[in-house]
């Protein structure tokens, strides 16, 4: 896997995400949708992401940068335990 340095959020459009198997063919593992977030799991679970993302229409994405998301969360709790939430 490869460690993040940015997270997204999906404003508008849909995201293929794709996981690779052990050769090179690849899985659609699930399409995002609007308020979606990319790459939450490098930061609240300390892992590396095992997808790829691809535009399955036009898209809108806000990107944070892992240390600003940390920052933020530092801040504010709850943020952290909502987030957390959205990955189970």
């Amino acid at each position: 896997g490869v460690r993040q340095v940015s997270v997204y959020m999906l404003i508008s459009g849909k995201l293929r995400l794709f996981s690779r198997d052990n050769g090179d063919e690849q899985t659609i593992c699930m399409v995002s949708d609007k308020n979606d977030w990319i790459g939450l799991e490098t930061i609240i679970l300390d892992q590396p992401t095992m997808t790829s993302a691809r535009a399955a229409s036009s898209c809108q994405l806000l990107k944070i940068s892992n240390q600003n998301l940390c920052e933020i969360m530092d801040r504010h709790p709850d943020l952290r335990q909502l987030l957390q939430e959205r990955l189970k």
